[in-house]
């Protein structure tokens, strides 16, 4: 693991994932200081064998669907791209969470729950499916 890394707590009994969606901020031999995601909260020190590597991605988006994302009253979520080849690499890989980020410098993650190939009028579209965290 090393920083940037998206990871969760293992549990101690059967390797069950507990707690928060948390980034590695700073490792320091076995122990890593993790960051909860979208959370204002300190740094959490957390062993480096009870974490779990999270498979993600981070996606350029306008400052409108970053408005649209970040509004939890939405429940359902979704947003589409043209097809690109790093939006087809979300579409076909196993990715668990979506860094989604400005121009301007503002990030937010979100669980991806499915995502689908679309075919409108104007061409064809990766539309994501998402979960707030």
């Amino acid at each position: 693991m090393r920083k940037g890394d998206i990871v969760r707590q293992m549990m101690f009994d059967h390797g069950g994932l507990i707690g928060p969606y948390m980034r590695i901020e700073y490792i320091e031999r076995d122990r890593a200081y993790c960051s909860v995601l979208n959370s204002d909260t300190p740094n959490k020190l957390v062993f480096g064998n009870r974490l779990r590597k999270i498979p993600s991605m981070a996606l350029e988006i306008s400052d409108q669907d970053m408005k649209k994302i970040k509004d939890r009253n939405l429940h359902d979520l979704s947003i589409s791209h043209p097809i690109t080849k790093t939006w087809m690499r979300v579409h076909e890989n196993t990715v668990s969470i979506i860094k989604f980020y400005t121009n301007k410098g503002e990030c937010y993650y979100t669980k991806l729950y499915f995502s689908a190939i679309k075919k409108p009028r104007e061409g064809a579209v990766v539309k994501l499916y998402l979960e707030q965290l």
